[in-house]
């Protein structure tokens, strides 16, 4: 065979590896950076460079999406006529990315929502139950004399304090004169410090049913071992943004993506790096081949990296994550020996229709998922845009060759 068949046999093997390795990174660093529940608020340097990287994928898709796939599509496609349909697909594409991923939410919502209003009613018994069985206790003269105990009302942020057999209501926050965070008071105080290095959410540890919207302890004993404490921390009504252990750690802010939105994600790159393949095995002598294999090796790299990372964010098991790099890794060299038998497929209006459709999905994601979530945390903020312009102004550079 000609020596063109073998090089396009050695390109399909290394933009293999060079996926595989692209996606494998960003689920190697999530994992070292497991010291903290998440990597943006940790000192961690794997952490650190975790969400550099996904700034870094952001700028790699936004660039991809306009500068490369609906720059490809435009040539083909451009005008119907008067009508824009390059930009029309572009557009349809987002809109597409965007609905599959707001019925994916609403229906995760409602679950969450049916499942807070039974576990709402389970704690309100276990509450009233906890209470009468102080009064009872109080009234035959069972309580020590220096016990005290607290039980929390699912209803708000007040206590009900049984102490000696008076109930006192009291707030379980008071201002530090130290500084500005909430703190408990004293005997009821909860030591968070375990949490930092939990490393997964939500859990249970240590009697703590760890929550994405709110913070539910109980049944804990107090530092003091002089009784139980039950709190209700709800996601609206008491704003603790100010203390770093509890809404920074478990807030609203840390939306992430679906894994839907992920599997649409993989297979916008899978059409795009068919295309690409099919380009690289047109090329009809070794030196275009050659450069259009340098393009697309680094180009494919860091797509591979913005797919790893947003695979890690939706929260995917291993296999459900090898499936999704596999299919995407092999994409490439499915399209370079298809190109080798098909000369200049990719500039087919049908293949332009697919990457102007992929490129909305491109602006989506890093638009409105990854650099908007990346941003909202104030932690490296510069340093986090200089990467996201970075990643843009290598990618834009790209396409001079590619």
């Amino acid at each position: 065979m000609e020596p063109r068949f073998w090089f396009d046999a050695f390109s399909a093997l290394l933009l293999l590896a060079v996926a595989v390795l692209g996606a494998w990174l960003p689920r190697y660093l999530a994992q070292r950076g497991t010291s903290s529940p998440l990597p943006g608020y940790s000192t961690n340097t794997s952490s650190k460079l975790y969400h550099l990287g996904n700034c870094l994928s952001g700028g790699v898709m936004l660039s991809a999406g306009f500068c490369h796939l609906l720059a490809d599509a435009l040539p083909s496609l451009g005008f119907v006529g008067r009508f824009p349909l390059a930009t029309f697909l572009a557009a349809l594409g987002m809109l597409l990315t965007l609905s599959a991923d707001q019925v994916v939410q609403a229906v995760t919502e409602s679950a969450a929502r049916a499942a807070a209003a039974t576990s709402s009613g389970e704690n309100s018994d276990a509450e009233g139950t906890e209470l009468a069985r102080h009064k009872f206790m109080d009234k035959q003269g069972l309580l020590p004399e220096e016990h005290s105990e607290s039980v929390g009302l699912s209803s708000g942020h007040t206590k009900l304090e049984v102490r000696n057999g008076e109930q006192q209501r009291r707030s379980p926050y008071r201002s530090s004169s130290r500084n500005s965070h909430h703190s408990h008071d004293p005997e009821d105080h909860i030591d968070f410090a375990p949490l930092l290095s939990a490393g997964a959410r939500p859990q249970a540890l240590n009697g703590l049913h760890l929550h994405h919207d709110a913070l539910h302890v109980h049944d804990q004993i107090s530092p003091k071992g002089e009784g139980h404490t039950l709190v209700h921390k709800g996601g609206a009504g008491h704003d603790c943004s100010s203390g770093p252990h509890i809404d920074v750690l478990f807030g609203d802010g840390a939306k992430v993506l679906s894994f839907p939105t992920t599997v649409l994600l993989a297979g916008a790159l899978c059409v795009h790096s068919v295309l690409e393949g099919m380009a690289l095995g047109a090329q009809q002598t070794m030196t275009d081949t050659e450069d259009i294999m340098i393009a697309i090796a680094a180009h494919k790299g860091l797509a591979a990296y913005a797919l790893g990372s947003s695979v890690v964010e939706s929260k995917a098991s291993a296999k459900r994550f090898w499936s999704v790099i596999l299919a995407f890794s092999l994409a490439s060299p499915v399209g370079i020996f298809i190109g080798y038998a098909l000369s200049s497929v990719s500039n087919s209006k049908g293949g332009a229709a697919l990457s102007a459709l992929a490129s909305g999905t491109f602006l989506y994601v890093a638009m409105m998922e990854v650099i908007p979530r990346e941003l909202d945390d104030p932690h490296m903020r510069m340093p986090k845009m200089l990467t996201i312009c970075v990643g843009f102004g290598l990618m834009s550079l790209l396409a001079i060759w590619a």
